[in-house]
């Protein structure tokens, strides 16, 4: 608990270095930028993903203004997690693992604060690991209780994570993630919403060619898609 109140003083004091910014938004992005470099690059790319689904999805510019601001603040929360649960190189234990999967209610909470008109923001925030088939966290949402918003930065998110290098693995190529996203999580992401990614970032005949590997150990896949 210590190590979370800490942090928590690091966060708050990193916002306000920043509160010179022109918005309540570039102040959340410099202090994760601050406080933790790699979540603010994976919520860069993020960010990238998320638009190019919504811009291919249709949405309006309002849709796609809250789309954008949630998919890069979205991680917002791991800043409270004590950085050597961030950074460990291993498994989690099972305390650890209770540990970040409050995350994405520490970023709600204090976005329901900063975007009082906006409250898209930080219902997003604080579902983008809720899974269609109720799976996910914290509040196990089902298909039926999650908005296109938060289908497309559910997915945008684990996308990026699988194709991005960490301490104890080598990215996913894109064929691969897609691979994973599509059969391995068969019905947690909305089909459409992949469908969507496919079309503005990963070539359909690589998609395709995705083939299963006997020995590949798909429980500890779909640890690094839940943090």
């Amino acid at each position: 608990m210590e190590a979370i109140v800490t942090r928590q003083v690091e966060l708050t004091n990193a916002i306000m270095g920043h509160a010179k910014e022109a918005t309540p938004y570039d102040q959340l992005k410099a202090a994760i930028a601050d406080v933790h470099p790699p979540t603010a690059e994976h919520s860069i790319r993020v960010r990238i993903y998320a638009t190019s689904i919504g811009l291919t999805w249709g949405l309006s510019g309002r849709e796609l203004t809250n789309l954008a601001i949630a998919a890069e603040i979205h991680d917002i929360g791991k800043l409270y997690v004590p950085i050597a649960i961030l950074d460990k190189p291993g498994p989690l234990t099972d305390k650890e693992w209770a540990v970040i999967k409050k995350h994405p209610g520490w970023g709600a909470e204090l976005l329901e604060g900063v975007f009082p008109g906006q409250p898209e923001i930080a219902f997003c925030v604080g579902h983008h690991h809720e899974r269609l088939d109720g799976s996910g966290y914290p509040g196990k949402l089902r298909e039926h209780q999650l908005p296109v918003l938060c289908r497309i930065l559910a997915v945008a998110d684990a996308y990026a994570s699988l194709t991005e290098d960490r301490s104890y693995r080598a990215a996913f190529g894109s064929r691969d993630a897609m691979g994973v996203l599509r059969y391995v999580e068969e019905g947690k992401y909305d089909k459409n919403v992949l469908d969507a990614l496919a079309s503005v970032q990963i070539s359909l005949h690589s998609e395709r060619s995705f083939r299963f590997n006997p020995n590949t150990n798909f429980t500890f896949i779909r640890t690094l898609i839940s943090v």
